[in-house]
């Protein structure tokens, strides 16, 4: 040392200095003024060695460790033995981070999690349409949600006589663009077999399918299908059979779209069954018409429904029985009309 002052290493202010030192005489210091004074000299080592290993003199760290932060762990601050190597210094310093970061990793982690749930599309990866077993009928059709979220709503759509579940599940995947299943019940197989064309023979015969459609559904999804408000969408004969199924099948459909059927030309609706369907949950039908018959009984109908409590959405278009063409821009419009107070659509 001789005499020679290191400016890296500042002497401690509480280093015990005896009244003679100045004067350069000979003095003796006390059991307990020398444990501070070895205790000062360890603490000056341990500063030199930190500056060496960092290249510049830096403060000298506080002699007592600091007190843990709320939400987070400091690592104590230890003496380091100048024996101790550099490599094992870093690795030390790097422990010491590391625990630090793992304390908050967890509570990290689980959030993390949590919104990783939320956000899930559990389907991406699986294509768009898959068949259904269905006990006593031919699979159904099922379009899958693409969208993010835990549980989706759920559609029935029908098809017409002659029709095929696949292209009127087409359409309504279109419409609906992944906010939720839509389930596509097959109906009965008419001949000739090639090309396979359906019918639903008679609305007791609809309303088993969409029954045990409803339930396979669940039994596959059991805590991805929300079944509860669903809808119903029938085009043609679909439509037909499904305003005599809905006003007390046990899906109790809270909307309904019928589209170019069940307006009323057979007498399928009264106040007495707008009534039951209004008690058996649901709350709104659109009735969408493409042919002037069909808008003429659709508005009479519409009376009936609204005086048994259900409310009603009436449109019309010159394109003929059909679902495509300028009726497609109408059957958008009627389903944002029927579930715009679903947030689960959104």
């Amino acid at each position: 040392m001789g005499g020679t002052t290191n400016p890296c290493i500042p002497m401690p202010s509480s280093a015990p200095r005896d009244s003679n030192a100045a004067t350069g005489v000979g003095y003796s210091l006390s059991l307990a003024s020398r444990s501070r004074w070895w205790h000062a000299i360890g603490w000056a080592l341990n500063a030199a060695l930190v500056a060496g290993l960092s290249g510049a003199c830096s403060p000298a760290p506080p002699p007592r460790p600091a007190r843990p932060r709320r939400g987070g762990v400091v690592a104590p601050i230890t003496t380091v033995s100048s024996a101790v190597p550099a490599r094992a210094l870093a690795a030390a310093a790097a422990a010491a981070t590391s625990s630090s970061a793992m304390v908050s990793a967890p509570a990290v982690a689980s959030a993390t999690a949590s919104a990783a749930v939320a956000s899930a599309a559990p389907f991406a990866n699986q294509p768009a349409f898959i068949e259904l077993p269905v006990e006593g009928f031919e699979p159904a059709l099922v379009s899958l949600p693409s969208g993010r979220g835990p549980r989706w709503p759920v559609m029935v759509t029908a098809h017409g006589a002659g029709g095929t579940a696949r292209a009127h599940c087409q359409v309504w995947r279109d419409i609906v663009k992944g906010r939720g299943f839509v389930v596509c019940p097959r109906g009965h197989r008419m001949y000739p077999p090639q090309p396979p064309r359906y019918f639903f023979n008679g609305h007791p015969a609809l309303a088993r399918e969409v029954t045990r459609d409803l339930a396979a559904l669940a039994r596959r999804y059991p805590n991805r299908a929300d079944l509860d408000k669903a809808v119903y969408v029938g085009y043609s004969q679909g439509a037909t059979m499904g305003s005599m199924m809905l006003p007390t099948h046990s899906a109790q459909f809270a909307f309904a779209m019928l589209v170019e059927g069940g307006f009323g030309e057979t007498q399928e609706w009264n106040i007495a069954a707008a009534r039951r369907f209004y008690h058996n949950g649901a709350r709104r039908v659109a009735l969408v018409c493409g042919r002037r018959v069909c808008y003429r009984h659709a508005t009479t109908t519409a009376g009936y429904m609204r005086r048994g409590g259900l409310q009603t959405h009436v449109a019309y278009v010159s394109a003929g029985h059909t679902h495509a063409g300028p009726v497609r821009a109408l059957l958008r419009a009627g389903f944002a009309w029927l579930v715009q107070d679903d947030p689960r659509w959104h």
